[in-house]
């Protein structure tokens, strides 16, 4: 019939509390992988500047890879600053920042 009859939707209120709760799921969701994905892109990013300065630390020391690695880490503890940090301020200066992390402090060793 075509006269307007009643269609097979359900518009009853316990429907519409399933529907919101799945929707405030989904939210949860699509916000749970927007945050994963910006945590992925710094994770690239950082991994990225940390390559660049091992391989900038290798041409200019000699070192191998691995303690080209171990100079950053050690500088990142020791001034207490993250590894990727400590990479980008090599990338841009082409120099390992010093250990110390008061500089000109003798007090300190």
């Amino acid at each position: 019939m075509s006269d307007g009859a009643h269609s097979p939707r359900d518009d009853s209120p316990a429907t519409e509390v399933v529907l919101r709760r799945q929707v405030e799921q989904l939210t949860r969701r699509v916000e749970q992988l927007t945050t994963q994905v910006g945590n992925l892109r710094l994770a690239l990013d950082s991994n990225r500047q940390i390559g660049m300065a091992v391989g900038i630390l290798m041409a200019l020391r000699g070192a191998t890879e691995s303690d080209a690695f171990d100079d950053l880490v050690q500088v990142s503890r020791t001034t207490n600053r993250k590894v990727r940090e400590v990479a980008a301020d090599v990338v841009q200066t082409g120099e390992l920042p010093p250990a110390d992390p008061h500089p000109g402090n003798s007090s300190g060793r």
